[in-house]
């Protein structure tokens, strides 16, 4: 379902017409990636890291390039590539 629709299911089946980011914030949504995320992503990183379990390393650093790119952790992410897997 995409934005349009869970705004279909929020306005009780009235879709108005406009900004799908402005809707959610009228109704206290918050647009992802809020600090929060982005900080709990960057520990669950640092701490799968710091214990060697790289192939879930890579998920949580792809994920935060995602939200957020940048050449740091696309470099981080091409090395994590190279780390064994086991």
């Amino acid at each position: 379902m995409g934005l349009q629709g869970l705004a279909l299911v929020g306005l009780g089946g009235q879709f108005q017409a406009g900004d799908p980011e402005a809707l959610l914030e009228e109704n206290d949504i918050p647009l992802a990636p809020t600090p929060e995320m982005s900080k709990a992503f960057q520990d669950c990183a640092r701490a799968s890291v710091d214990a060697e379990v790289f192939p879930v390393a890579r998920s949580f650093v792809s994920i935060l390039n995602r939200f957020d790119p940048s050449d740091v952790l696309t470099g981080i992410l091409r090395s994590l590539e190279d780390a064994p897997d086991a």
